[in-house]
């Protein structure tokens, strides 16, 4: 089960149309930022051809081979950052603690 915009998805229930916003980013680059504590501790950045959701990862695809995952814990909250555009949050209910999405 995964928790995104405040509501619980199951795989059959397609909770992967919560990602949806995602699924416009194609053959782009991303800006992953990992924060703890509100420190941000890392960051990597690459170009993908397209994005691919399973039940808990979330992976960067190029020349149809993975080049990054993300993974997705049962009780992961997705949402835009709404300051910046194309800037999302992965989190846990924590925003000190977050992974952030930019597609610049």
């Amino acid at each position: 089960m995964v928790h995104i915009r405040g509501k619980y998805y199951e795989e059959s229930d397609g909770y992967m149309d919560a990602f949806q916003a995602l699924n416009m980013f194609h053959h782009r680059q991303i800006v992953i930022n990992y924060y703890k504590n509100d420190e941000l501790v890392d960051r990597n950045g690459m170009t993908f051809d397209t994005i691919s959701i399973k039940r808990n990862e979330l992976k960067l695809i190029k020349d149809d081979m993975p080049v990054f995952s993300i993974p997705i814990e049962d009780d992961t909250q997705f949402a835009p950052s709404g300051r910046i555009k194309n800037h999302y949050y992965l989190h846990t209910g924590d925003l000190a603690n977050r992974t952030e999405l930019y597609f610049p």
